[in-house]
């Protein structure tokens, strides 16, 4: 996998980041079970913004989120995986299991949970498991090595999903994560709004991120967070970018129209 040593350093910040251990699992992940996993969440968003040159705008994170289409390899990586990590570790790093959450012998969702540790490094990580049919595949894309990943669609649509409730209150790194791949990525209003029908809820008549008194605390809970998620653009443009592209896309959902396209270098649906 593509290694990117410098995103987000500091200058306290140790030799090995933990992009460096994220890429390394994500190796190990692919040379061990390939075919079996879909790549989602920000490790696959990190991926499309490298694709375009924009490595810069990628945010922290500590965890790998995959979609599992096999149940059997589902039970031997909760099992396995961390001896797997510390023998095939480039880094010389020692991978100890320290947790999971969820039932892998009957899964559905879940989490493995790891401490890393080794010469210049010492970091909580985890992945994030879940069980997807073939039959419910979610639209993916090949990337580094032809590593399959969720496409950009699928994985604005679940950021456009969460911000319609106050569940954003406590991802608010979701907004981010819908300007940065608004910015870049061009795409279909019907096909967005099918994947968020059904998941966007209404308070009375208000989605939660189009309502007039919410600025104020989302902006407070950004700024908040904005150095531990390397958030580096300013809340206003994220904000005004979000209820840009989501606007439509909730009108799309109760009312219908006209299906749009949109072009990120016009910002607007078209």
């Amino acid at each position: 996998m593509e290694r990117v040593s410098t995103l987000g350093r500091n200058d306290n910040q140790k030799n090995i980041t933990i992009y460096n251990v994220l890429d390394e699992m994500a190796r190990i992940l692919y040379d061990t079970y390939s075919g079996d996993y879909i790549i989602r969440g920000s490790y696959a968003i990190r991926n499309y913004l490298l694709n375009v040159n924009h490595a810069e705008l990628v945010r922290t994170t500590t965890d790998i989120d995959l979609y599992w289409i096999s149940r059997p390899t589902l039970t031997k990586i909760a099992n396995e995986f961390h001896e797997i990590l510390s023998e095939k570790s480039d880094l010389s790093l020692r991978y100890e299991k320290i947790a999971e959450r969820g039932r892998h012998n009957d899964f559905q969702t879940g989490r493995l949970f790891y401490h890393v540790t080794g010469e210049d490094a010492d970091y909580n990580v985890n992945i994030d498991l879940h069980y997807m049919s073939t039959a419910n595949r979610k639209e993916i894309q090949s990337g580094v090595e032809n590593t399959l990943y969720v496409s950009p669609t699928t994985i604005i649509a679940d950021k456009v999903s969460i911000s319609a409730s106050e569940v954003i209150k406590e991802r608010i790194h979701d907004l981010y994560d819908i300007y940065v791949l608004s910015n870049y990525f061009d795409f279909n209003l019907q096909k967005v709004s099918e994947l968020c029908r059904g998941r966007v809820t209404r308070i009375g008549e208000a989605i939660f991120i189009l309502r007039s008194d919410v600025y104020n605390e989302l902006k407070q809970r950004y700024d908040n967070n904005a150095k531990l998620h390397s958030l580096l653009v300013e809340f206003e443009d994220v904000f005004n970018r979000t209820i840009e592209f989501t606007t439509a896309i909730y009108t799309y959902i109760f009312n219908g129209g006209n299906n749009k396209h949109w072009q990120p270098d016009k910002s607007r649906w078209l």
